[in-house]
This record gives C-alpha cells, sequence and structure tokens, in this order.
C-alpha cells in the first residue's frame, strides 16, 4: 500500500499544476458581473444579513425574507 503514495502525491501534484494553469487563463468580465446584478439584486442577500448583524439587527434572514418573498428585488 506505500508504494502506491508516489503515485497519489504524482497525480496530487500533477492536478495542482493544471489548476494553477487553468487559473491563470481566467478572465474576469466585469460588464457582464454588472449586469448580472443588476437583474438579480438577490444574490446580495448574504451580504446584507452580515451587514444587518454586525449592526446588531436581530432575526436578518427572517426579516429579509419577510420583506422579500415571493417578489423582484429592484
Amino acid at each position: 500500500v506505500l508504494r502506491n503514495v508516489g503515485v497519489a502525491a504524482g497525480y496530487t501534484l500533477l492536478a495542482w499544476q493544471s489548476l494553477h494553469k487553468g487559473l491563470g487563463k481566467l478572465q474576469v468580465d466585469t460588464g457582464a458581473l454588472a449586469r448580472d446584478l443588476d437583474h438579480a439584486h438577490e444574490v446580495l442577500a448574504e451580504a446584507i444579513q452580515t451587514a444587518m448583524r454586525r449592526h446588531g439587527v436581530e432575526n436578518p434572514y427572517e426579516q429579509l425574507k419577510a420583506l422579500t418573498r415571493g417578489q423582484a428585488i429592484t
């Protein structure tokens, strides 16, 4: 079993190298991100909850849910 540790380590190293190379090829389309956020404000709910918690607001999840459930956020 120990003789296979080198094989696993080699594949792990190869995977990390491939991941690093692939991530280096990515480019962020900030325009597309901005457009998506303009049409889907609900993705900011978690950040809003965090800010509410920081300011001592009780039950931020429940308050946001009551405010936004079943409605489009604009």
